[in-house]
């Protein structure tokens, strides 16, 4: 997941698996010299493959950019859309392992952008486990609207792990459709008129493997969520609580959320 900048050197790299270290081997997602946006995955057979087609990728727009060798077949998409298909030789030569580099490599080449994600497989995804990976990083990352914004996901959640179908406060709806109904995905509360904060035990108390709440999540759609990243620092979710409903136990000595 990427975003280039405005003016990117010759040969800057993405991501580089230590292709500049003798003997020669690895593979790297590198623009074409100084064809402006244009990038192709080199890889190593005993010389360099790969280098031709290339993929434009343009300046200042996030974009999903995957790349898959399968056997003989090589195929680049821009946000899930083909952008080429060619034929390449089967074996690769990716050396021993040595260590990648993102936004460069062992001898510069540097990137001229953002970089929010890469993910590397020793394997060609399927067809259908690409078509899960990108809707999934879509959704993490853009606003479009197929999926919820993810400012307003921020906003109301405090987090981007929900999916459009689910529903996080029970009130009968999608987060999808709570979002295209401008409606809050958590329960309406009894005064709403000059509310700033709101937590229930009940609603949006995101709890770790041990029972202990790391997120309070505001409800009131003003974003006022607090945290503990310190496990020994959180709190107790507890089911039968207050009047036998859910509750957070605080212990007087560490427990806090802010």
């Amino acid at each position: 997941v990427t975003k280039q900048g405005g003016s990117t050197p010759s040969y800057a790299d993405i991501l580089d698996y230590d292709h500049t270290t003798a003997p020669s081997g690895g593979f790297l997602i590198q623009q074409n010299g100084s064809s402006l946006n244009q990038y192709a995955m080199w890889w190593w057979n005993g010389d360099w493959q790969g280098i031709s087609p290339t993929t434009t990728l343009a300046t200042s727009t996030p974009q999903i950019f995957t790349i898959v060798k399968s056997g003989t077949n090589q195929a680049a998409f821009v946000n899930g859309t083909q952008s080429f298909s060619t034929t390449v030789p089967g074996t690769m030569q990716p050396n021993a392992p040595r260590a990648f580099h993102v936004g460069g490599s062992a001898i510069g080449r540097y990137f001229n952008g953002d970089i929010a994600e890469v993910l590397v497989y020793n394997r060609a995804l399927t067809t259908k486990e690409r078509q899960q990976v990108e809707p999934a990083l879509n959704n993490r990352y853009f606003d479009d609207d197929d999926f919820c914004s993810c400012s307003w996901e921020m906003q109301h959640l405090g987090m981007l792990v929900y999916g459009p179908n689910d529903d996080p406060g029970g009130v009968g709806r999608t987060l999808q459709q709570s979002y295209l109904q401008s409606l809050s995905p958590w329960l309406s509360p009894t005064i709403p008129s000059g509310l700033q904060a709101w937590y229930r035990a009940d609603q949006g108390a995101i709890v770790d493997g041990n029972n202990k709440v790391s997120q309070w999540t505001d409800l009131s759609g003003n974003g006022a969520h607090t945290r503990q990243a310190t496990a020994a620092s959180r709190p107790a979710a507890i089911a039968s609580g207050i009047g036998g409903k859910p509750a957070l136990r605080f212990d007087g000595s560490a427990t806090i959320l802010r």
